[in-house]
């Protein structure tokens, strides 16, 4: 029978639904909470706006603030600045001055020991030759001479020590003068053929009252404040103040000479002081001091403010 009973189809069973609410019935909410809700919502989204306008306004004050510290940090950096330029200024002006002042301290000692290292080269060739200054001033106008026949030429080192030997010596040695005036003809010539000044030789002449000539006044004039150039010039006996000699060709022969101011430029100098010339030189003093200004020159193509008075 159980069998039988479960061959029989089973159908479900009756479900029962509820019944719908009636129209009537539903829930209604009121306008009064959704005026409150929507009160609220419109609220929070003005409170909003307000926060934001304030932030906004709290962000400008502060970037207001934040700028004028700013600029008063940069007013202040930029005065400070300025102070430490003034400062750096007024280190680098006394260090200028220091400097300037160890400049012309170093220049001032260079002097002194290129003063002292020619005095002791001086003072060197003195002692040499005045072991015996007659032999000592022949040795060096025949040295002078060989040179000027054989055209060897005498280095301008030992050139130097003639003339320094030749000023250390007593002018009352054996021919004394002539030595001088070789030296002088010997070292002019030099600097022709060095090119170092023109050859005034080539393109000097005779002048007027100037060069030697029996048939005119060649003798006894005087010239003042003027340029003499590519002239042969007698000077014996002559006047000459604030005059510059230019290319010229400037013959003496140890008369007596006026210098005042005189300067010889690019000029030959052809020195002849005659054998049987006394050594105390009797004309004075005038005389020795235009061969001593020209063997004291630094260059004998610029010789400058040679006065025998």
């Amino acid at each position: 029978m159980q069998a039988v009973r479960d061959l029989i189809p089973r159908y479900p069973s009756l479900i029962v639904l509820p019944k719908p609410m009636s129209a009537s019935k539903k829930r209604e909410i009121p306008w009064s909470a959704l005026a409150i809700v929507t009160t609220i919502i419109l609220s929070a989204i003005a409170a909003t706006h307000v926060i934001d306008n304030e932030i906004s306004g709290i962000g400008t004050r502060v970037t207001g603030t934040e700028q004028a510290i700013q600029n008063a940090h940069l007013g202040d950096m930029g005065t400070r600045i300025t102070k430490l330029e003034s400062a750096v200024k007024a280190l680098a002006d006394e260090q200028s001055k220091k400097t300037q002042q160890l400049v012309h301290d170093i220049l001032a000692v260079n002097q002194e020991q290129n003063r002292l290292k020619d005095q002791l080269r001086k003072d060197e060739a003195i002692s040499e030759v005045k072991k015996d200054p007659e032999t000592t001033l022949e040795a060096m106008r025949n040295e002078i001479q060989v040179a000027l026949s054989t055209g060897e030429e005498i280095p301008d080192t030992k050139l130097a020590k003639f003339k320094l030997a030749t000023l250390g010596l007593s002018p009352s040695a054996t021919h004394y003068w002539k030595t001088a005036a070789a030296i002088i003809n010997y070292e002019s010539i030099q600097l022709q053929l060095k090119g170092l000044a023109p050859a005034p030789a080539e393109v000097s002449g005779p002048c007027a009252l100037l060069t030697t000539n029996p048939f005119a006044a060649s003798h006894d004039n005087a010239w003042m404040g003027m340029t003499i150039h590519n002239c042969i010039a007698d000077i014996d006996t002559h006047t000459f103040i604030d005059v510059i000699f230019k290319d010229s060709v400037i013959r003496y022969k140890g008369g007596s000479v006026n210098l005042s101011n005189v300067q010889f430029v690019n000029c030959k100098f052809e020195l002849n002081i005659p054998p049987d010339t006394p050594t105390s030189f009797p004309l004075a003093a005038p005389e020795r001091r235009l061969l001593l200004a020209l063997l004291n020159a630094p260059k004998l193509n610029d010789v400058r403010g040679v006065s025998t008075h």
